[in-house]
């Protein structure tokens, strides 16, 4: 337990190697940030729970930090809360990161489950963080519906975007979401949305701000409908 923290530098033939064990899980209240550091890979973490704040926080210059194969999120959904929790967040000037094969469960409060932000003292909206790959993540059982802030996946926000990002988020697989009326939400230029399934899941997949995205080879299957009355969308 405690609030544990990386800020290495590696090289691209010798990451700096964080694992865990599918035997050992993190103690509720513990968090784990990348903190300026480069060629990093936080794999097989276990993080069984539901908190305010952020779980895993991505800051300042990170360049090339993998998160992969870690769980986060309680084995049951608990109560709601109205305090807001970013679960993964990669933000300031880090680029070049991902977030793969990883599980996001039975999330109850607000906030996102992954959230891409950046640096909002840059001019012109344009310090949003850069080449980002969201992939292959099991991200299901969200609840409970409220009217915004609650996206399971954002790239940027209003304060970065002018951003070209160059991101991506590919073959991810979203179910049983029931947060708001956006499932993901894109705010920054050149994002792909590519190859996702989104089944049973409240809201819609939408671009937001920016230009030059694509979205694409998405799936999305319902019906579900919110506790506010919101139902399964398409693309906007």
């Amino acid at each position: 337990s405690g609030q544990f923290s990386v800020s290495a530098k590696g090289t691209a033939s010798q990451p700096v190697v964080i694992r865990g064990s599918a035997s050992v899980a993190l103690a509720a209240g513990s968090t784990f940030t990348a903190d300026n550091a480069e060629y990093v890979l936080i794999t097989d973490i276990i993080a069984p729970y539901d908190q305010a704040g952020y779980t895993f926080g991505v800051k300042r210059a990170c360049k090339f930090v993998r998160i992969t194969k870690c769980v986060i999120g309680p084995a049951s959904p608990g109560s709601f809360s109205s305090s807001p929790g970013n679960w993964i967040r990669i933000t300031d000037q880090s680029a070049d990161c991902a977030i793969d094969f990883c599980e996001l469960r039975n999330k109850r409060r607000p906030g996102n489950g992954v959230a891409i932000d950046g640096d909002t003292s840059v001019a012109g909206y344009m310090g949003g963080c850069k080449h980002i790959l969201v992939a292959h993540n099991d991200i299901h059982d969200f609840a409970s519906e409220v009217t915004n802030g609650y996206e399971a996946v954002r790239f940027g926000d209003s304060g970065v975007s002018r951003t070209d990002s160059s991101s991506a988020l590919i073959r991810n697989v979203f179910t049983n979401i029931a947060c708001e009326p956006e499932v993901i939400s894109a705010k920054m230029s050149r994002i792909d949305i590519y190859g996702n399934s989104i089944i049973n899941c409240v809201g819609s997949v939408v671009y937001r701000h920016g230009t030059i995205g694509f979205m694409g080879h998405n799936y999305i299957r319902g019906p579900a409908t919110g506790s506010l009355g919101t139902k399964t969308g398409g693309f906007r």
